[in-house]
């Protein structure tokens, strides 16, 4: 049964599950670690966001305008699927509970039958179990690491990653960090090993000097797309944790995406930007790949950074928007140009609609975000919400 997308929901369901008991367990406070959620083939074929689109509009805008992403694949951390009988023959064998818990081995085989049987509770089980056989302790934590460079199933690797990220002694040791780095940057032959140590590092609570830039290293120069996003996801936590690396996080994306031919690494890298670290320059920066590239998911992640603009820099913001509208060939990006003139805009927005050049198939949304402009409401939320009820009664 695992071996059908269904299986991803529920294992991402588990993970979250699973973390929330242990950080309740454990007195840290530690929520859901998601973890990844990839196609099968792990193919480049579609956008493998670093994270949940920051600069899309709320729910309500997305319903209000048909979803503007729809037809794109969006792909979140979250585990892959699980192939089908990764445990067999005399390996598979359900443990009756967890008495083998000071035992890795145990631990591990467990942990594999859950997987394969595709068994939630058991994967929480045994998940909140290698937690415990860990905790704060650095040796058995490389135990694990050992024993996560001979894992070949892609779920049990994602849950081992997230096991160690979840305790911030572990997420922050430069050992157990060199250990994983090792693992992403050397050319191991097995993707998806290489994918949960990216994982892993992004979740770094203090980052010593030299990996971020490692890693941006890494970016440039790995040729899986895959990889590469990995890469992106871990460099875009780093900036979401620690505001002091927001700008020099946001250089190395951009440089990444200016360096890239892939269509999907240059989304990728402009959609991990951190629009509240842009300052004019990179603003202007980011408006390059939305007048000049010619692959509409980078122009429309741009149009979102720029949507996301710091309130001291929403002229410069709205400026390039109000540009980028009148060259653009696309409806959806179009679209998104729309929403984020309103987002940078608030209520300096409905002079840029005013200068819009008319356009039939968008006519009636900016006229609907005049009217609401207009009518004094300046709040984005309330905006899109209102913009939602007007097209919930037509």
């Amino acid at each position: 049964m695992f071996d059908r997308p269904a299986a991803r929901i529920v294992v991402a369901l588990l993970g979250g599950f699973a973390l929330l008991c242990v950080g309740f367990f454990l007195g840290k406070g530690s929520g859901p670690v998601p973890v990844r959620n990839a196609p099968p083939s792990r193919s480049p074929g579609a956008t493998v966001r670093p994270e949940p689109l920051r600069n899309a509009p709320a729910p309500s805008e997305s319903a209000a305008h048909g979803n503007p992403h729809e037809g794109h694949e969006e792909h979140h951390h979250f585990p892959p699927e699980i192939p089908r009988n990764e445990a067999s023959g005399s390996d598979s064998v359900r443990p009756s509970g967890l008495e083998n818990l000071r035992d890795l081995a145990g631990l591990l085989l467990g942990l594999r039958t859950a997987v394969a049987e595709g068994d939630p509770t058991l994967m929480t089980q045994y998940q909140q179990a290698i937690l415990q056989f860990t905790r704060g302790d650095e040796g058995k934590a490389l135990e694990v690491i050992e024993a996560f460079r001979k894992e070949e199933s892609s779920s049990v690797l994602d849950i081992l990653a997230s096991a160690i990220a979840s305790d911030p002694s572990f997420a922050s040791n430069p050992r157990i960090q060199e250990a994983f780095l090792a693992i992403a940057e050397k050319g191991d032959e097995n993707a998806a090993r290489r994918q949960s140590a990216f994982y892993f590092l992004g979740q770094a609570h203090q980052v010593p000097p030299g990996l971020q830039d490692r890693i941006a290293a890494f970016a440039r120069a790995e040729s899986d797309p895959a990889l590469q996003s990995g890469a992106i996801q871990a460099l875009a936590q780093f900036a979401r944790t620690d505001e002091a690396r927001t700008v020099t996080v946001n250089t190395q994306l951009t440089d990444l995406a200016r360096g890239c031919t892939e269509p999907m690494i240059r989304a990728n890298a402009i959609s991990a930007i951190q629009s509240r670290a842009c300052d004019e320059a990179a603003l202007a920066t980011v408006a390059e790949f939305l007048r000049a590239d010619r692959d509409g998911e980078v122009r429309r992640a741009a149009a979102e950074v720029l949507g996301g603009a710091p309130v001291q820099n929403r002229f410069v913001a709205l400026a390039e928007l109000e540009k980028a509208w009148r060259a653009e060939p696309e409806a959806d990006v179009k679209r998104a140009i729309l929403i984020s003139i309103v987002r940078a805009g608030r209520a300096d927005a409905a002079a840029s609609l005013e200068r819009l050049p008319p356009d039939p198939a968008l006519a009636r949304d900016v006229q609907d975000y005049l009217q609401i402009l207009n009518a004094g409401e300046t709040d984005t939320a309330r905006i899109f919400e209102e913009k939602a009820r007007r097209e919930a009664q037509r």
